[in-house]
């Protein structure tokens, strides 16, 4: 599975990355992390992916726009936000789960189960 992390705060994107780990192991066959809107476009355009880990506040910028620019490829998103009030627009994109700030490894474990079992 690869999986892109777009998370603009460093520290919260490292522990998103290790649960992560922790839940899927071998499944992974690359995980990354890009801190901007910007950089992750541009990784997206490079790379192909699985699952998309999206914080919605990217440096003020909306993480929405990335799924505005990349709509004809084809992966699953996990939205992780403290915005809980957009979690019904995040559905409307078509994400697959949303899971709130603060998250626990419960929580992502059971967003990786529905992505297996979708």
């Amino acid at each position: 599975m690869r999986i892109l992390i777009v998370e603009d705060e460093r520290p919260t994107a490292e522990d998103i990355k290790y649960l992560v780990e922790q839940i899927l192991q071998k499944e992974i066959t690359s995980i990354h992390i890009e801190v901007t809107l910007d950089s992750a476009l541009i990784y997206l355009k490079e790379k192909p992916i699985d699952v998309l880990l999206l914080d919605l506040n990217l440096n003020s910028k909306d993480g929405f726009e990335l799924l505005h620019q990349v709509v004809s490829q084809s992966f699953h998103t996990i939205v992780i936000s403290a915005n809980i009030n957009r979690a019904i627009e995040a559905f409307e994109y078509g994400v697959l789960d949303f899971i709130p700030k603060p998250y626990n490894i419960e929580r992502l474990k059971a967003a990786f189960q529905r992505l297996k079992s979708s």
